[in-house]
């Protein structure tokens, strides 16, 4: 992952890098969150078993605690699912942004390169500015010969 994130600094600036690090750590952590859903799995299971062995007051408790454990589980997933949304969003505006940057360079770049060809010509402007006051000054002393 280290010489990915290197390669893409020779090619790009580092906020791109730092998606591309964040994205494959948060592919990561999603593999991680496979663990914690058997987890919960796990603990519903061990729940209904321990449940057949309980007094009803107990059982209520065990089925109240793996509700609220599912739904803080589904709560969280959804939330990490949300932020991989929004990572997936904002690596893709960035990219925008980099490919409208590209082309503002070139365009400053034509710019740049059309200014000096104006500032290359106006020399040769004032150049023959000068010569036709000099022409017309010689065809006014001629005129009065």
């Amino acid at each position: 992952m280290l010489f990915v994130c290197l390669s893409a600094y020779k090619q790009t600036q580092f906020p791109a890098i730092l998606f591309l690090l964040l994205s494959s750590l948060f592919q990561d952590f999603k593999g991680e969150m496979r663990q914690g859903q058997d987890m919960v799995n796990n603990a519903t299971q061990q729940g209904e078993r321990v449940m057949a062995t309980t007094a009803p007051r107990g059982q209520e408790a065990i089925v109240k605690e793996i509700q609220n454990l599912k739904e803080d589980w589904n709560t969280f997933a959804s939330s990490v699912n949300e932020m991989e949304s929004n990572l997936e969003s904002c690596i893709g505006n960035w990219d925008d942004l980099d490919e409208e940057y590209q082309r503002f360079l070139q365009w400053i770049d034509r710019m740049d390169s059309r200014l000096k060809g104006l500032m290359e010509n106006k020399p040769d402007e004032q150049r023959k500015k000068q010569q036709l006051m000099e022409g017309e000054v010689i065809l006014v002393l001629f005129s009065h010969f």
